[in-house]
């Protein structure tokens, strides 16, 4: 299950100061939904990241804007909202390095992570 979710979250990387899905990201999501109906014990844990740039509380804001429209789209493709939970992490556990374009680019992201009940 986890693999799948990682595959998805992969694809999970956002724009400078957005937190909005593209085609690509609602199809890997939908994978997501499939795998969730298959496994109705597992929930799952959604983190929103940034990268560095810009002001701590507009990106701790932005994180979880981030995490949200992931569970939104999930909640609207049908996953119950009670098996996801939501966190934004700012740029406080960045995956790459933030001195560089394509470090701060790996860093805008969202993470999915199941959690077994």
């Amino acid at each position: 299950m986890q693999p799948i979710l990682t595959q998805a979250a992969s694809n999970l990387k956002f724009a400078i100061g957005k937190s909005y899905l593209s085609a690509k990201q609602l199809a890997n999501l939908d994978a997501v939904v499939a795998v969730l109906a298959k496994y109705a014990n597992v929930s799952l844990a959604i983190g929103g990241h940034t990268d560095n740039t810009g002001a701590e509380k507009l990106n701790a804001k932005l994180s979880i804007n981030r995490a949200n429209v992931v569970a939104k789209y999930l909640i609207k493709k049908g996953v119950d909202a009670k098996r996801i939970s939501t966190s934004g992490f700012g740029f406080a556990n960045p995956t790459a390095d933030n001195k560089t374009k394509d470090g701060r680019s790996q860093n805008r992201r969202a993470e999915l992570t199941a959690v077994y009940n």
